[in-house]
């Protein structure tokens, strides 16, 4: 080979993955209770749960460790730089209280609507950050410290969908004839509601 000189590299950034890797999962549990109201509607209250293990995150080996003296002589590798890893480093819960209300069609309205209470906790929300949500742990050499708040907590959600359909028109209760049954007749009004809280936020320095 020719000589290709000597070169020189300052604490090169390793991209790495676990070479026992494993397929993460989880499970999920719910019990729910139902009552009927009325001929068109019921009431459903219940509780969902889940539990996820070996869910994948990234973090860093090779970290300088806190102390005195030069950053690679802190490393247990001191001729590298960060060793950025993929690994089942993750568990997750997730538990919630849900009521619901819903309507058959009946009298021209018919709608469901939803709340549910719940509460997601993890050590690790993604591979690739989301928002407000830092790409390693505070501790890399202690993942157990970053368990909290799930990025994708809501703490508290209600989504209401309706259709009613509008008593004008041939056969309904007001303008029935003439120009209203054209102008109204056979329209239906419906819509989607969703009002929920907002997603927690990790301040970094």
């Amino acid at each position: 080979y020719p000589d290709l000189g000597t070169g020189i590299f300052s604490e090169p950034y390793v991209l790495a993955n676990m070479y026992d890797r494993r397929t993460p999962y989880i499970l999920q549990w719910l019990f729910n209770i139902q009552n009927q109201l009325t001929d068109s509607t019921m009431l459903e209250v219940g509780y969902l749960g889940n539990g996820g293990h070996k869910i994948e995150r990234m973090f860093g080996l090779n970290i300088p460790l806190p102390g005195p003296g030069p950053v690679a002589s802190r490393r247990i590798w001191p001729e590298l730089g960060t060793i950025q890893e993929v690994g089942n480093t993750v568990n997750s819960n997730y538990h919630s209280l849900a009521v619901k209300v819903q309507r058959r069609f009946s009298r021209g309205l018919t709608f469901v609507s939803g709340y549910t209470w719940s509460k997601a906790i993890d050590t690790g929300s993604g591979i690739r950050t989301h928002g407000g949500d830092p790409l390693f742990p505070q501790d890399n050499y202690n993942l157990g410290f970053d368990r909290g708040l799930a990025q994708y907590d809501v703490r508290h959600r209600w989504v209401t969908s309706f259709l009613w359909e509008l008593p004008a028109g041939k056969g309904k209760r007001w303008l029935n004839s003439g120009i209203g049954d054209v102008l109204l007749g056979g329209w239906q009004l419906g819509s989607i509601i969703t009002v929920q809280g907002g997603f927690p936020f990790t301040l970094t320095n």
